[in-house]
């Protein structure tokens, strides 16, 4: 989970890089718990009189662990539990991705497929790297997000293909 967290971290400067091995065990702990969100409701929760304290509202949009609000920047800290979230999320979802590309790795190697279609459709608000990609056929999956990728987190995906649906499409 490491690189993924590592990854999250630097694209988003939304939770601080020393906390990285930290927020890595906390999503390999939580990832099946609501995503990941659970991890800011798992340790010490801030009380009503911190979270006033540090400019949250009484009763936020989430609960928020100390253990959370430590490890936000201070980017992070301007919609902590949004931020978080996403951070936790975008490193969810990359690690998925690597693993079914290795799935799709050893279907690709039995030769009833032809390769893998980028998609979705356009318009659901992929970044200019994934735009670009979409309806490609590539020899294998690639690694997604794509470089140059300047969402909060991937959501460009594909699919296999097999030799019929690419003979059938001109491919």
């Amino acid at each position: 989970m490491c690189p993924f967290v590592d990854e999250a971290i630097s694209a988003l400067g939304l939770v601080r890089p020393e906390c990285a091995d930290w927020l890595a065990e906390a999503i390999v702990e939580h990832a099946n718990r609501n995503h990941g969100r659970s991890i800011r409701e798992s340790g010490t929760r801030l009380s009503t009189t911190q979270r006033v304290a540090l400019g949250l509202p009484k009763y936020g949009d989430g609960h928020l662990s100390v253990e959370v609000w430590e490890a936000l920047t201070e980017l992070g800290r301007q919609d902590p539990v949004r931020n978080f979230d996403d951070t936790v999320s975008r490193a969810l979802t990359n690690a998925r991705n690597a693993v079914d590309k290795i799935g799709a790795m050893r279907s690709l190697r039995n030769g009833f497929f032809a390769g893998v279609k980028v998609g979705p459709a356009p318009g659901i608000g992929l970044c200019a790297a994934g735009t670009a990609m979409v309806g490609k056929v590539l020899p294998e999956p690639p690694d997604l997000p794509f470089t140059g990728c300047d969402r909060r987190y991937c959501s460009c995906s594909w699919r296999s293909v097999t030799r019929w649906e690419l003979e059938r499409d001109g491919g």
